[in-house]
């Protein structure tokens, strides 16, 4: 008997031992996940620090710095985030990080940083989809956050195929997801089609760009006016590509008026619009009415190229290159070639924008009376619009036409 009790004694003393050393595990795992938590906020609080350009005396190589201290902050959060591993009584937090990771990785975005918010992304969509098959009410929308936000940080890097592979799981997602609940989610799915529209475009399949599109405005149309006018503009975009010009200014009215009541008039965003606009009106031969909304358009980018460099300048070189080829159907080229000129400054990797700079620049060239100058700038706008449309067939041809056109009259 006395045996009997003596193994039931060490059995409970090796219990007790045993639920003491869960305990410190757990709570070595607890005190992980916060200071994961408390790292995104600080990476966060950084990165807002990084990309306000109204701080006085702050250079771009100090902007540039702030952002790599930021990184850093947010690869030690995921550090810690990733040592904690899955212990299943710190679902609630570990959901929480993920959301923080989330709105850290669309900060990292902003910043220009998208292949360093993918891998804080991924580390989410883990978590999420874990919790999503215990739980898929409360969680797959959070998933679904998760993946629009890893389809737009891909087609920042110029992943368009992985960013239309995304698009297949979130809109079914999102249908789903709607399916009880119309109302609720017509707001997230009008939003995720506009994003799908955009990156068909980008591949050139136009009719499925434009479906997407016409779907993506129908919905918000009622869902949230305000979120019109960027969706309005990316499709009326798409049918001026198309060739569509009168459907396209019809599109973009729309959204120039539900930007004005949407943004709060110094919107840096709108001046995508107003350059839609103002392409619409010269693909329709109304170039003196596209000069007011090139001006303010003009003015909003050059904000935005001070304020936000990362997107604003590439608005930027956009906006001035629909200006110069306004101010050549105006036959004022010595203003053309000025805008044309600034416009190629300002182009980066992104070989769209630069050829149609370069075919801006070659035309405003000639028609100031400098042929022999235009030539090299409308000869690498046709080389890169070749390439372009072997990479992307159903898109850019009317570009191509364009630049092919002024090449052969040199």
């Amino acid at each position: 008997m006395a045996r009997v009790v003596l193994v039931a004694g060490v059995a409970l003393c090796a219990l007790g031992v045993l639920g003491i050393l869960l305990h410190l595990l757990r709570r070595d795992r607890w005190r992980a996940l916060r200071s994961s938590a408390e790292l995104y906020q600080r990476a966060r609080l950084a990165l807002g620090s990084a990309v306000d350009t109204t701080v006085a005396g702050q250079t771009a190589a100090d902007r540039s710095a702030e952002i790599d201290r930021a990184v850093e902050i947010g690869r030690q959060a995921l550090e810690a985030w990733t040592a904690a591993g899955t212990p299943p009584t710190s679902a609630g937090l570990r959901v929480r990080v993920a959301g923080l990771a989330i709105a850290y990785a669309e900060d990292l975005r902003t910043a220009g940083r998208p292949e360093d918010a993918l891998v804080h992304l991924t580390a989410a969509q883990a978590v999420l989809a874990e919790r999503a098959d215990a739980d898929p009410a409360r969680y797959r929308p959070m998933l679904a956050d998760a993946l629009i936000a890893t389809a737009a940080a891909e087609a920042d890097r110029g992943h368009i195929d992985e960013a239309l592979r995304l698009d297949g799981r979130i809109v079914p997602l999102l249908r789903d997801l709607s399916g009880d609940r119309p109302a609720a989610y017509a707001r997230r799915l009008g939003l995720a089609l506009a994003a799908e529209a955009r990156h068909f475009h980008e591949i050139g399949r136009e009719a499925e760009a434009l479906a997407a599109a016409a779907e993506a405005t129908g919905l918000l149309r009622t869902a949230d006016p305000a979120e019109l006018a960027a969706a309005g503009t990316d499709h009326a975009a798409i049918l001026l590509a198309a060739g569509r010009d009168e459907e396209a200014l019809a599109a973009v009215n729309e959204a120039v008026a539900h930007g004005a009541r949407g943004f709060d008039g110094h919107s840096f965003r709108h001046c995508v619009t107003l350059t839609v606009l103002g392409r619409c009106l010269l693909a329709l031969g109304r170039t003196p009415l596209a000069e007011a909304p090139l001006r303010d358009a003009l003015g909003l980018a050059r904000a935005a190229a001070a304020r936000e460099p990362h997107r604003g300048r590439a608005w930027l070189a956009d906006t001035l290159t629909a200006t110069a080829e306004m101010l050549t159907a105006l036959d004022r080229p010595a203003d053309a070639v000025t805008a044309a000129q600034e416009a190629c400054s300002l182009t980066g990797t992104d070989d769209g924008q630069r050829a149609r700079a370069l075919w801006a620049l070659g035309a405003s060239l000639v028609a100031a009376g400098q042929p022999a100058d235009a030539r090299t700038p409308a000869a690498e706008a046709v080389a890169l619009y070749k390439g372009l449309v072997a990479a992307r067939p159903g898109r850019y041809h009317r570009e191509q036409a364009q630049a092919q056109e002024l090449l052969s009259r040199l």
